[in-house]
């Protein structure tokens, strides 16, 4: 019970050194690595970056937003922009499972951490993940390993293997609170974590590198970016 409690406590930190944070960072450079290739054969010398579901407080946290030593032209997409908004980035309201006004090729990169997990079933994991490669050039995603013991959401273990009724009775033994909220939480916008397998369905390994991210010496999570060598099509994921 103590593990279980310090690793509750590592993850719902937002100190600068927190597990998180750090693993973020380690993350971020494999985005980094592509940007800096993606820069080396274009001519703007600007990369634009629509990050769906993106926050100021995330790039914050992995970039040096001062220097921006990428020259990156950051979006971020929401369905809800906060009325204080920083400058250093331009925001589009929309709902990321309806990009149908947005022009192709908007953005060079399409990004999102953390984000395809909460938007529904594969069909629309899947039209979404399509809207993202339409909008954009190249292609970058993070989003939890369903095989890790963790689940990051609810901050617990082995949570997000059972059935909602086994989950709630799990959460029980945390706060009752904690259980109303997640049930809530769930039905209005259930966490679906992704199966290695419907990993590979969605980014066939010949457009996409499938890069994992280890902690205990398991595969915490993934992280999908596109081969260079071959654009993705807006077909992927059907």
């Amino acid at each position: 019970m103590k593990v279980v409690q310090k690793l509750r406590k590592l993850s719902r930190s937002s100190k600068q050194q927190a597990l998180p944070t750090r693993l973020r960072k380690k993350r971020f450079l494999l985005f980094e690595e592509m940007a800096n290739a993606i820069t080396s054969f274009t001519t703007t010398g600007t990369l634009s970056v629509g990050d769906f579901g993106g926050t100021v407080g995330y790039w914050d946290q992995v970039y040096d937003m001062a220097r921006n030593p990428l020259n990156l032209d950051i979006t971020l997409i929401n369905y809800r922009i906060d009325h204080d908004t920083d400058n250093r980035f331009r925001y589009v309201e929309a709902d990321v499972r309806d990009l149908a006004s947005m022009p192709d090729k908007a953005f060079d990169i399409s990004f999102s951490n953390s984000l395809i997990e909460h938007l529904g079933d594969l069909s629309v994991q899947a039209r979404v993940i399509r809207e993202m490669l339409r909008v954009s050039s190249y292609f970058y995603l993070q989003t939890p390993n369903h095989a890790f013991f963790w689940e990051p959401h609810y901050a617990l273990p082995f949570v997000h293997w059972l059935s909602l009724p086994a989950r709630m009775k799990a959460l029980a033994l945390v706060t009752r609170t904690a259980v109303r909220e997640q049930y809530n939480a769930y039905v209005e916008n259930p966490v679906r974590l992704l199966s290695r397998s419907e990993l590979r369905y969605l980014f066939p390994e010949e457009s996409f590198e499938h890069q994992p991210e280890h902690l205990f010496g398991m595969t915490k999570s993934w992280v999908v970016r596109s081969r260079l060598n071959s654009v993705p099509s807006s077909k992927s994921g059907q």
